[in-house]
Order: C-alpha cells, then sequence, then structure tokens
C-alpha cells in the first residue's frame, strides 16, 4: 500500500472527531452525510469513501 502525504494536520477533539479538510472532501466526492468506511492497514487508520447501495439488490446507487 502507499500512503501519500497531504500535508495537512489535525487535531482530535474531545469527542474523537477529526476535521477532513474541504479540498479532501471535494478530491473523495464526500458532502455533509456521506458515509466512509473506516479500516486499519498496515498500522493506517484508512477512511473509504462508501457508495449508497440499494437496499434488495446491492448494486451501487446512482445519483443523477
Amino acid at each position: 500500500m502507499t500512503a501519500i502525504a497531504s500535508g495537512i494536520e489535525r487535531k482530535i477533539d474531545g469527542l474523537g472527531r477529526v476535521l477532513i479538510p474541504s479540498s479532501l472532501r471535494e478530491r473523495f466526492g464526500l458532502s455533509e452525510g456521506s458515509y466512509v468506511e473506516m479500516s486499519v492497514r498496515d498500522g493506517m487508520v484508512v477512511l473509504t469513501p462508501m457508495q449508497e447501495r440499494c437496499p434488495v439488490c446491492g448494486r451501487p446507487v446512482s445519483e443523477d
């Protein structure tokens, strides 16, 4: 896994939250209400944008 440093640092607040900078949210299509999957890989916390899926068939739902 290749890590790419953004040069952006954030502090975790008292409730355990971290602000994702707008440049990264825009790059990955994240907005208020978006879901991300959290995992650990090679000792790093990884956030992966989740795509909304149909509850019946499981296919990704288009927002068009």
